[in-house]
């Protein structure tokens, strides 16, 4: 986060927005807003974490050198619904 902040305090990057500052501005603005909420990047690691197991069995099945039943793929995304992320209140 601290490189991200340091991106929106560089001059010479911030000066590109300057062109159409009308069209501009508002989401410059938003994305500033977005860059100092310390709730969206609470939620945007929540979100990773609960993402994460999903993608890797994904990815696993997906490999060339897969040979996992579509009754193994099943069971892999059953586990996941029992995963403690999915259980957490939020």
């Amino acid at each position: 986060m601290r490189i991200i902040k340091e991106v929106f305090a560089d001059i010479l990057f911030m000066n590109r927005f300057r062109g159409n500052f009308k069209k501009s501005k508002g989401r410059l603005t938003r994305a500033k807003s977005y860059v100092n909420d310390t709730a969206f990047w609470k939620n945007l690691k929540l979100c990773i974490k609960l993402v994460a197991p999903i993608v890797g069995s994904i990815a696993a099945f997906e490999s060339d050198n897969c040979s996992l039943s579509l009754s193994l793929i099943y069971a892999v995304f059953e586990k996941l619904k029992r995963n403690y992320l999915y259980t957490i209140a939020v």
